[in-house]
């Protein structure tokens, strides 16, 4: 009785946002890639068969983690615009389940399951590993992505993207700005004396780069301003141009700010 009762609690919990703890991912095979997904279209099964679930955690190499909520790892295979399920384990990945044992044998084919209950999106990304989150790996940014629309098991809409300079220019300003690396960049062979500059660096961390093409980092500013908004407040600009002002006018007044150059 109390192995039931546990039983439906990692029910529920697993319809429970776990966000808190980063999940494991499933993984889907889509022709010579293998990608990491972070939807799960065994839960929209096992949710109408309890009876599967409590197969799957009354096995004797059922294991449970904070990481994997789901008590279980799947692999995917998308082919012939069908999604299959390959591959079921447990958390640790040292246990196969026997998917025939599992499902009736009118379900398989060549050893595989027909996930003709799952309609939804699968999105994820893939390639190379551009940007690392050493925190999220769901938040990892790669040189690809894909989307496909998935109705009852049937890949209507498959699309492989390429991440384009400018998706690469905000998601290296997210990672500056969450590593506390605040920067703005402007066009200038000589840098010259600017109060607004000495400000931004003294009083809000924000350093200057002069670059010779704005090409990149006009997208990199745009997302770090909007970002930068939300942590010092809409007017922070305003408040470092006054502040900047008020040096001008202060007589004698003569600061260097240091700058670095990048090149696009």
């Amino acid at each position: 009785m109390l192995k039931n009762f546990i039983c439906i609690v990692f029910m529920l919990l697993s319809t429970l946002d776990t966000n808190a703890t980063m999940q494991i991912p499933d993984i889907l095979i889509y022709k010579s890639d293998t990608v990491y997904i972070y939807q799960f279209p065994f839960e929209a099964y096992i949710q109408k068969d309890l009876t599967l679930y409590k197969k799957i955690f009354n096995h004797d190499e059922f294991t449970y983690s904070s990481s994997c909520w789901r008590g279980y790892m799947a692999t995917w295979h998308l082919e012939n615009d069908s999604l299959f399920l390959g591959e079921l384990s447990n958390t640790e990945g040292t246990y196969k389940f026997n998917l025939d044992e599992l499902f009736n044998s009118n379900q398989l084919r060549n050893g595989r399951v027909f996930a003709n209950w799952y309609n939804g999106e699968i999105n994820a990304q893939f390639g190379d590993l551009i940007i690392s989150n050493l925190v999220n790996a769901k938040e990892d940014i790669y040189s690809q992505s894909l989307k496909c629309i998935i109705e009852e098991g049937i890949a209507k809409k498959i699309t492989i993207d390429n991440i384009s300079d400018c998706e690469l220019a905000k998601a290296l300003a997210q990672k500056d700005f969450y590593d506390e690396k605040y920067a703005f960049h402007s066009v200038e062979l000589v840098p010259n004396d600017n109060s607004l500059i000495y400000t931004l660096n003294k009083y809000y961390n924000i350093k200057w780069y002069f670059t010779d093409s704005l090409a990149y980092y006009n997208c990199y500013d745009e997302e770090m301003m909007m970002l930068l908004e939300y942590q010092f407040g809409e007017s922070f600009m305003d408040k470092a141009a006054e502040i900047a002002d008020s040096l001008e006018n202060t007589e004698n007044w003569m600061s260097y700010a240091s700058f670095e150059s990048t090149i696009t």
